[in-house]
């Protein structure tokens, strides 16, 4: 990695030049001129050893990009480049593809282009040449400018190939195609779709998902989505619950920060399901009654139920279910730790649980401490953001004296994001 205040590349040609390593990491710190950028992908147009070589952060200038475009026609060892700034845009990224394009033997597997103030034009660009690409598995276009029309012509393309793996399309302002002869339906109705992981969170989806998350019941690649901060609505939870009763592939999913409605589809869905082995419901309004009614999969191994409003009723039947990682965070459990503690210790899966920012203060925290003197299955239990005080620090000390294999943290703050 390259550090400092450096101006001026010569020390990184001859890197490059010996062939001497296999990633580089420009920094900001140093300053690149649009001559520096050309020699150095001069350098790594033919270099044989380099694998990752990340120059983001830097204006190259129009001649640099080029060179870069260059190196994307040319190199055939590189694993992954990543270049430009936030005001690359799409001529920008359509140089880059226009390079990539050029070379069948190409071995990117990882095309980064997050905040790259990419829209419609630069999204059709990518999709042309993803359409004729079988190296890539990983396409990073979050945090850009890309909406329906351009989205469908991205899809396009990676439909056609079919190589790609890893999708991050978050924080686009981005609404989809609700139909069913939309491209991304299309493509993870193949039996043979080659996508397993999608993050589309922040964006406005809202009913614009209903057709996308209805094709899920019968997606057999698809292992991680992330929905997080997608406004869904009631008809959207309703597709998602129906989907999740049919699909046994999907393995994690992060509903967090959206207003869960059509709540028992919902949840009938999530019980019926045979996949899911992570469940994220963070800051989705769930409330007790919702939350009791929430069964998990067999499957499920982690669930994440923080800044739910939640008291000891919600949480209880997820203290008792045979989970290994429960998180509750910023909830109200409070005088209600007394209902829970027996169902704490009983549970013998349990492994790790996270109850900070839930006004366990004073004797409520020592209560917590004093119960689990004995080992259980737990192994990790965070109590972050619960005002211990004097009294309950010294708990703490006993039983980590008495429960020497329990690992405690206390460093988080109630109010915290629940990532």
């Amino acid at each position: 990695m390259v550090w400092g205040t450096k101006a001026g590349v010569t020390d990184l040609v001859q890197k490059l030049n010996a062939n001497s390593t296999k990633s580089m990491y420009i920094l900001s710190t140093r300053k690149v001129s649009s001559s520096d950028a050309i020699s150095l992908a001069t350098a790594l147009k033919t270099n044989s050893t380099m694998e990752e070589f990340y120059i983001s952060g830097h204006n190259l200038g129009d001649d640099g990009l080029q060179a870069f475009a260059d190196v994307l026609a040319h190199n055939c060892v590189l694993r992954k480049l990543a270049v430009g700034t936030e005001s690359l845009g799409d001529n920008g990224v359509r140089i880059l593809c226009n390079g990539l394009g050029n070379n069948s033997n190409s071995k990117i597997e990882s095309f980064d282009m997050e905040l790259k103030s990419i829209g419609n034009d630069g999204a059709s660009a990518m999709g042309e040449i993803l359409a004729k690409n079988n190296s890539i598995r990983q396409l990073v276009v979050a945090r850009n400018r890309i909406q329906t029309p351009g989205f469908e012509q991205l899809v396009l393309g990676l439909n056609a190939s079919n190589y790609l793996e890893e999708l991050d399309i978050a924080e686009n302002n981005l609404t989809l195609l609700n139909e069913d002869g939309s491209n991304l339906v299309q493509w993870i109705s193949k039996p043979n779709c080659s996508l397993k992981i999608v993050n589309i969170a922040g964006n406005p989806l809202g009913d614009s998902a209903v057709v996308f998350l209805k094709s899920l019941a019968i997606n057999t690649s698809i292992e991680s989505l992330n929905l997080s901060s997608t406004e869904l609505t009631s008809a959207a939870w309703a597709a998602l619950g129906y989907a999740l009763s049919k699909n046994s592939t999907l393995k994690t999913l992060d509903l967090s920060q959206n207003t869960i409605s059509s709540a028992d589809e919902f949840i009938t869905g999530v019980a019926q399901n045979k996949g899911l082995t992570r469940l994220v419901l963070a800051k989705t309004k769930l409330g007790d009654e919702v939350a009791k009614k929430l069964k998990a999969p067999s499957s499920l191994l982690h669930l994440d139920l923080s800044a739910n409003n939640l008291t000891s009723i919600g949480m209880l039947p997820h203290l008792a279910s045979p989970i290994q990682e429960l998180r509750v965070f910023d909830n109200s459990l409070g005088n209600g730790v007394y209902d829970v503690l027996p169902t704490i210790v009983a549970n013998p899966v349990l492994q790790s649980l996270d109850v900070g920012a839930n006004g366990l203060h004073g004797k409520l925290s020592i209560a917590l401490f004093e119960a689990l003197h004995i080992p259980t299955a737990l192994k990790t239990l965070e109590v972050g953001g619960n005002n211990l005080g004097d009294d309950g620090l010294a708990a703490l000390e006993v039983l980590q004296e008495r429960n020497p294999l329990l690992d405690v943290a206390i460093d988080k703050r109630g109010g915290n994001d629940t990532e």
